[in-house]
C-alpha cells in the first residue's frame, strides 16, 4: 500500500478555474486546472514582477522593477493590460485587498504605502513613514501589519491604523523580516531570514491585541514567505532547503531548514477547497498538496514566483505509483573551501550560480552521480548549486 506522498493523483475538476503563476522573467502563466493544461506567456508583465492577485476576472501584478508599470490590471478573458504609475523609484513589492475595489500597496525604497482605487485604477491616497524598506503585508480589523527588514538592516514589524491612515506603532522583532501573516484568531507570525547566509530563519509570534512579542522560534535557513492554513503556518525558503512548517496553535516546529516538508516556497495560495499551491523555482514547478501535506498534482513552468488560485481541485482518481522526490545533496555547508555534490545523475553538468544568476562554476559529476567542487574562488555569500531539475543552496563563509 503506497502512502499518497507516493502516488500519482489524477484530478476531475468540475469547473474550468484556473492558477495564474507570475513568471519571473518577466510574464504571466495560466494554468488550467481543468485540462491541465499550462499556458505561458498570456502576457507580458513589468521589470521584476513580485506579487499578484487575482479578483472578479482580473489579476493585479505588482512590478518592483517597474515605475510606468508598478501595478498591472489584467482582464484573464482577452489578456489586455492597464498600467499604473505610482512613483518614480517607489520600488514597490506586496499587495492586499482592501475591498473589493480598493488595494494597499507597499512602496519599499519610497518608505510607505500606497492605496489605489482599481475602478478606474487609479492612486488615492500614500501612508508616509512606514519602514525601513516595507515588503510583503497582512491586515486585521483597523490595521496593515508590514514587515519593515530594512533589506537586511532592520527588524521593524510597523503597525499601520487605517482608521486614521497613519504608523501607530513601531514592534521589534528579528533582523530582516519579510513578511507576516495573521492566524484569524489573535496572533501574528512574522518571517525573518536573518542576516545574509548565516542560517538564522526564525519566526516572530506577536499577540494582535497588544503587540508584545511571545515568542521566537527558530527554523534557521533564510525564509521570506508565508501562508498559514489551518492551524499550519507554512514558510518558504524558495532559494534553500524548501518550506518550514510550524503550528499555530501550539507554536510547535514540526519542520525547519534540516528536514523541511518539501521544496519550494517563492509563492504560495490556497484554493477554495483548502488545497495549499507551492511554487518551487530552482525546480521549475507548482505543486498543489492536500490538507494532509500529500502530493496532488504538479505543473511545469518556467521560472515561478507568486501565484493566486480562482477556483479549487475536486474529484481525486489514484492511480500508478511513482518515485519519490530526488534531492541534489551539498555538504558541508557552510564552507569555506570544498564542497561534495551528491545525487546527481551520472555524468551531468554541476552549475554554481551566485544570487544574481551568474555562474560561478561548474564541474560533471562521476559515474555514481558526485562531484567535487572548490569554493575558494567565491566570495562570501549564498549560492545555488544546480544539476539538471535539481538544486540545493549552500553559503561561502571567510
Amino acid at each position: 500500500m503506497f502512502s499518497l506522498s507516493l502516488i500519482l493523483l489524477h484530478l476531475f475538476l468540475v469547473a474550468a478555474d484556473n492558477a495564474y503563476v507570475i513568471d519571473t522573467s518577466g510574464s504571466l502563466v495560466e494554468i488550467d486546472l481543468l485540462s491541465g493544461t499550462v499556458n505561458p506567456g498570456v502576457a507580458v508583465l513589468g521589470n521584476y514582477p513580485n506579487d499578484i492577485l487575482y479578483s472578479d476576472g482580473f489579476v493585479y501584478v505588482v512590478n518592483s522593477g517597474s515605475d510606468d508599470s508598478a501595478l498591472q490590471r489584467i482582464n484573464v478573458e482577452t489578456w489586455g493590460i492597464e498600467n499604473l504609475a505610482i512613483g518614480t523609484g517607489y520600488n514597490c513589492w506586496g499587495e492586499k485587498f482592501l475591498s473589493s475595489d480598493t488595494l494597499l500597496i507597499s512602496a519599499t525604497l519610497n518608505n510607505s504605502l500606497i492605496i489605489v482605487s482599481t475602478e478606474p485604477l487609479s492612486v488615492l491616497a500614500e501612508i508616509p513613514g512606514v519602514g525601513p524598506c516595507p515588503e510583503w503585508m497582512c491586515l486585521t480589523e483597523d490595521f496593515a501589519w508590514v514587515a519593515c527588514g530594512g533589506w537586511g538592516s532592520d527588524n521593524n514589524l510597523v503597525r499601520v491604523d487605517l482608521t486614521t491612515m497613519a504608523v501607530s506603532d513601531t514592534i521589534e522583532v528579528e533582523v530582516n523580516c519579510q513578511s507576516v501573516a495573521y492566524d484569524g484568531i489573535n496572533e501574528l507570525f512574522v518571517v525573518n531570514s536573518g542576516a545574509y547566509g548565516n542560517n538564522e530563519g526564525s519566526i516572530s509570534i506577536i499577540n494582535e491585541a497588544s503587540g508584545n512579542v511571545t515568542e521566537n522560534l527558530i527554523t534557521g535557513g533564510f525564509p521570506s514567505t508565508i501562508c498559514i492554513r489551518d492551524n499550519k503556518a507554512y514558510i518558504g525558503d524558495g532559494w534553500g532547503p524548501g518550506v518550514y512548517v510550524i503550528t499555530t496553535d501550539t507554536h510547535e516546529v514540526l519542520h525547519d531548514s534540516s528536514n523541511p516538508v518539501f521544496t519550494g516556497g517563492t509563492g504560495f495560495d490556497i484554493d477554495s477547497s483548502g488545497n495549499l499551491f507551492v511554487s518551487d523555482t530552482m525546480n521549475g514547478q507548482v505543486r498543489v498538496y492536500d490538507q494532509n501535506d500529500q502530493l496532488l498534482i504538479s505543473y511545469s513552468v518556467s521560472n515561478p514566483g507568486a501565484l493566486a488560485v480562482n477556483g479549487c481541485l475536486t474529484g481525486i482518481e489514484i492511480n500508478d505509483p511513482v518515485p519519490a522526490t530526488e534531492y541534489l545533496r551539498v555538504s558541508p555547508t557552510p564552507t569555506s573551501s570544498i564542497i561534495t555534490v551528491t545525487g546527481a545523475s551520472p555524468g551531468e553538468g554541476i552549475l554554481v550560480y551566485d544570487l544574481t544568476g551568474r555562474c560561478m562554476d561548474s564541474s560533471i559529476s562521476d559515474e555514481s552521480g558526485t562531484a567535487v567542487l572548490s569554493t575558494n574562488n567565491l566570495p562570501e555569500g549564498i549560492y545555488t548549486v544546480v544539476s539538471g531539475n535539481l538544486s540545493a543552496r549552500i553559503t561561502v563563509l571567510r
